[in-house]
């Protein structure tokens, strides 16, 4: 069940805390060290229906990312851990096209605050082919996210998280790129 299915039943519960602008301060300020700050965007939060884009859900993220930075951490945004809207099932037959769409607006949104990306974990084939997935969202972040929000150089790093232990700071200079080729 994903974000706005929970949230609609009542409420939302991570780890014992509200979710919200409560639950991911209290998680932010309680990270020290590690120079990365890895949090979910949930899809189903910021388009609840096919193609309609949440605006104040989405600054909800744009939040998330400028409180990280102000912190002196460098914000790393997942697309997609392990729930899908509840309006794909109905669309399954082009969900990963959805999902490259979803990632797109994403980088348009934050792209500018969001250097570091993920764009799977703890996905268990509710997207179908996980491999076209994690490549068409790939290449629509490349695409789409052309800043370079750290003044490294590099506009965007892309990766999955698939099989490693998951970590909510993550150090960049750690972070692998994977997907439709090497870092560009």
């Amino acid at each position: 069940m994903g974000w706005h299915m929970r949230a609609a039943a009542g409420g939302v519960l991570l780890a014992g805390l509200a979710s919200g602008p409560v639950a991911w301060a209290q998680g932010l300020d309680s990270a020290t060290g590690g120079g990365a700050y890895r949090f979910n965007i949930e899809w189903s939060r910021v388009e609840p229906a096919p193609g309609t884009f949440d605006a104040r859900e989405i600054d909800h993220y744009r939040q998330v990312a400028e409180r990280a930075r102000r912190q002196g951490q460098q914000p790393v945004a997942n697309l997609f851990h392990g729930s899908v809207p509840a309006w794909a099932t109905s669309h399954l037959a082009d969900v990963d096209a959805r999902f490259r769409d979803y990632a797109e607006r994403m980088a348009v949104e934050l792209g500018d605050l969001i250097d570091y990306w993920t764009t799977l974990d703890e996905a268990t084939g509710q997207l179908g082919d996980l491999a076209l997935a994690h490549r068409a969202a790939y290449l629509a972040l490349k695409a789409a996210d052309t800043w370079d929000a750290d003044g490294d150089g590099f506009p965007s790093m892309v990766g999955a998280i698939d099989g490693l232990e998951p970590q909510d700071r993550l150090p960049p200079s750690r972070f692998l790129e994977t997907g439709a080729g090497a870092r560009d």
